[in-house]
């Protein structure tokens, strides 16, 4: 899978140059267009982000946290 690395950076990059672009003052029809354009950006990204996460050996019902070595502590409910 390809990496997420360049949605993220051309989205954030885009992001804050509609921004700073806002601030100047730039026309309206401008501002519009890149509007209506950033949630489709920010879909694509995230889409890129979820589908190249690479798949981990840790289930959510011994670790709480991906990142950490947390260990879950088991519900009531589950030693019933």
């Amino acid at each position: 899978m390809k990496s997420p690395w360049f949605p993220i950076a051309f989205v954030t990059a885009f992001l804050f140059i509609y921004t700073g672009l806002l601030a100047m003052g730039a026309s309206y029809t401008l501002v519009v267009t890149l509007f209506t354009l950033s949630p489709f950006l920010v879909i694509w990204m995230v889409v890129r982000v979820l589908k190249s996460t690479p798949v981990s050996s840790k289930t959510f019902n011994e670790h709480f946290y991906l990142d950490h070595s947390y260990l879950k502590i088991p519900d009531e409910a589950e030693n019933a």
